[in-house]
């Protein structure tokens, strides 16, 4: 059984990025070996590049659009470019590869709202220290994971992180900032059941 985290580390050690982008039309040369090579991303914008504003840095299998604001992987690329789940961009990848299929170690939806969880998130004796400690924890699986975009996973990083700033200067009340993380815990919710 393989986790997540092998699946995605077979990927970055087994399909070499440049492949990848130049398999999906992007003017980089596979065979360029660990040299950094610039081109084009058609992921920002109208989705027409006139110039190259992404850098592909093969030695950690990945690419930095400066347009874009981020740093994706072949999974990430995937999953901009086709619109498919984290799952699916894997499987895709191991396909169009060639690589042996593995078996998931945890067939379960990504992200699954148990009964106690939602009981846990209603208990009114939970203060604002609960519900950052349960938000950071849930954001730290999913950066550990890399379940979301990494832009999705930076911007909860920082919202987070502005409220726990604001409460612990005393700019919002406690009371508002426990809403606020209910809210943003929420909605971590919902991106997290969109990638199933």
């Amino acid at each position: 059984m393989a986790t997540l985290r092998e699946h995605i580390d077979r990927i970055h050690q087994e399909i070499p990025i440049t492949q990848v982008l130049a398999d999906l039309g992007y003017a980089v040369r596979p065979d360029g070996g660990l040299r950094e090579q610039q081109f084009s991303c058609d992921l920002h914008g109208d989705g027409h590049d006139g110039k190259p504003s992404a850098r592909v840095y093969p030695d950690s299998a990945s690419f930095y659009c400066f347009a874009c604001g981020l740093a994706r992987d072949a999974v990430a690329l995937l999953r901009a470019k086709e619109g498919l789940s984290l799952k699916g961009a894997i499987h895709k990848l191991e396909v169009t590869y060639g690589l042996p299929a593995l078996p998931w170690e945890d067939d379960r939806p990504v992200a699954e709202v148990t009964r106690d969880t939602v009981q846990a998130r209603l208990d009114p004796s939970r203060t604002f220290q609960d519900e950052l400690k349960t938000f950071y924890s849930t954001l730290g699986w999913v950066t550990q994971e890399r379940v979301l975009q990494m832009d999705q996973t930076l911007a909860f990083w920082e919202a987070g992180d502005q409220v726990s700033y604001k409460v612990g200067e005393g700019l919002m009340p406690e009371e508002t900032g426990y809403k606020v993380l209910k809210v943003l815990q929420e909605r971590l919710d919902q991106a997290l059941r969109g990638c199933e």
